[in-house]
């Protein structure tokens, strides 16, 4: 028992160990923080639960094995862990953004006010329009904070859709926020009324799909999202920090709770925050990964790359497709590997377990050495530029916050939610640029040079 907690605690300095002793330049908001937060929630402390406390929810998760099973992929794990560290480390070279993304000089006052009217406006319509394509809201407590999907019957089976376009659409409220509030903060000391107004308006309008359909890591992602944007204006205070993640706590456990009530039939009621967390599934699991290099290709043959591909099939909506190729491999984790019936969600891998699943041992180690390398290219290509390129902000959101969601998603997935993101970025970006014009907003401010990163 106690050596399965000791390879929880592991994996974490296995990640840091290189970055802390090789790198000068870890700042607040370096993607590798993110891959940390998913360790410690995915691996250091639900190895505890199942070691002493072995609840309903953990038991399901661990599919029948004994606590000494998972000791094998808990040393693979730790392998995996520090690979990433070592591959962040390495990891020299930026992708010059500058040349494509523009300075602030060159956005127009008004048109940053109408793109904040308009990202009220259609984030309030394609919410509207999601919840009636799901099902609705009525007023019993199941029907607030629940799995949502658009039905479709094929061959006489109910194949569920997840509202692609619609999802990307109500995008809108979190993006317009990425650009006007780093835009605004940069020009006020303090932010007009008005204008607060309507950034208020945007989060919870951004906030609202996610806790409708219980999306607690998209509820996550979106005060992330703020907390970078008042980071690359210094203006992220140790307050705003404890109030976030109170927020963070707070939202977990309602969420969870109402989707508990909501599955299980049962009474509304908080639980731990360790509960909540270790139950959840979520982060870099020990458990799932030892799961995946257990039962391939026993269970499961090797894919040979072809999950990497699943992403092209993407832009055809389920409703005209119903057999597409699901761009998540967790329904075949679940039905194949752990063994477990099926009906809307399954166990995804992580982008090291999608390697295990193609190439085995080797499709790990290289995808874990790759995962490091490219977080450490999204900070070195953006952090530079980001304080005076506003549209930097959204880029590095969308890029760092769901490339290291690949702890808990396959590479297709995550290739969807950034171009889903990129086209909302661009939408925005037009309606700025070519709604009154060029309007410089800043007359004095010069770029400052750009540094090439060091080790």
């Amino acid at each position: 028992m106690f050596l399965l907690v000791t390879f929880g605690h592991l994996s974490l300095a296995a990640l840091v160990f290189a970055p802390c002793f090789l790198r000068k330049d870890i700042s607040l908001v370096d993607p590798l923080n993110l891959v940390v937060l998913y360790i410690i929630v995915g691996a250091v402390i639900p190895v505890y639960f199942v070691a002493f406390n072995q609840t309903p929810r953990i038991q399901y998760m661990m599919a029948g094995r004994f606590n000494y099973e998972f000791l094998y992929g808990a040393s693979w794990f730790v392998i995996s862990a520090f690979l990433i560290g070592v591959g962040n480390t390495a990891c020299r070279s930026r992708v010059r953004a500058e040349y494509i993304l523009p300075l602030d000089t060159d956005i127009s006052v008004r048109g940053v006010q109408f793109a904040l009217v308009a990202g009220v406006a259609i984030s309030a319509l394609s919410i509207l329009v999601y919840i009636q394509q799901t099902g609705g809201l009525s007023a019993s407590i199941s029907d607030i904070s629940r799995k949502r999907a658009i039905e479709v019957i094929s061959n006489g089976e109910v194949v569920y859709a997840g509202a692609g376009y619609v999802n990307m659409t109500k995008n809108i409220s979190i993006i317009t926020v990425l650009v006007t509030l780093p835009y605004y903060l940069a020009r006020y000391t303090r932010v007009p009324r008005v204008i607060s107004y309507q950034l208020w308006a945007l989060v919870v309008l951004a906030l609202t799909v996610p806790f409708l359909s219980s999306s607690r890591s998209g509820a996550v992602f979106v005060i992330l999202g703020i907390l970078i944007a008042l980071s690359v204006r210094d203006r992220l205070t140790i307050r705003i920090q404890l109030i976030s993640a109170m927020a963070i706590i707070l939202g977990f456990l309602v969420m969870t709770a109402l989707r508990t009530t909501a599955q299980q039939s049962a009474e509304f009621s908080l639980i731990g925050p360790l509960s909540a967390f270790a139950e959840s599934g979520n982060g870099l699991s020990i458990v799932g990964t030892s799961h995946i290099i257990m039962g391939v290709p026993e269970r499961m043959d090797y894919q040979l790359g072809s999950t990497y591909f699943s992403w092209v099939f993407a832009p055809i909506p389920r409703t005209i497709w119903p057999s597409k190729p699901d761009i998540s491999l967790g329904k075949r984790v679940k039905a194949e590997v752990l063994q477990q019936s099926v009906i809307r969600t399954g166990r995804p891998a992580s982008f090291m377990g999608e390697g295990w699943i193609n190439f085995g041992p080797i499709g790990f180690l290289i995808s874990s050495l790759l995962f490091g390398y490219v977080l450490r290219l999204i900070g070195n290509s953006l952090l530079p530029i980001i304080k005076e390129r506003s549209f930097a902000v959204p880029l590095f959101y969308t890029l760092s916050l769901n490339t290291a969601a690949l702890t808990n998603a396959a590479l297709s997935q995550g290739i969807v939610w950034i171009l889903s993101d990129v086209a909302v970025i661009i939408f925005v970006y037009l309606i700025i640029r070519y709604s009154f014009g060029r309007k410089p907003a800043y007359r004095n401010l010069q770029p400052t040079p750009v540094t090439e990163p060091q080790q």
